[in-house]
């Protein structure tokens, strides 16, 4: 890539991807997993965006649709849960199994109920 091109960038403050250069690069393509509003970006700093991708279809075969509903429903418990709320119990409670099994209202009334007596 052309050196003034990267020069030039930096000195607008833009981002800049330069093929063949992760050095040179301030921005870099990332393999991306999408499950509604989850992202899940594996990357390897420019540098072997093959591996990137097959990574992010290891990643898929693990991290299914549920992912994304899960996301719809922590959004909708946030409103309610306080500060105390205890998040990695909530998540780790089996509202994945419960969504995963289709009963999203078990999983929507566990989540409540674990938020609730977590921010106690």
């Amino acid at each position: 890539m052309n050196r003034s091109v990267v020069v030039a960038a930096e000195r607008e403050h833009c981002f800049v991807s330069a093929a063949g250069d992760a050095s040179a690069s301030s921005a870099r393509a990332m393999s991306v997993l999408r499950r509604g509003d989850l992202e899940v970006a594996v990357g390897t700093s420019g540098r072997a965006p093959g591996v990137a991708a097959w990574v992010r279809r290891q990643l898929a075969t693990v991290v299914g649709h549920e992912y994304g509903v899960l996301v719809d429903l922590v959004v909708e418990a946030r409103a309610d849960a306080g500060p105390g709320a205890n998040w990695p119990a909530a998540l780790d409670s089996g509202i994945l199994a419960s969504i995963r099994a289709g009963r999203l209202d078990e999983a929507r009334e566990g989540l409540r109920t674990c938020l609730s007596s977590s921010s106690g």
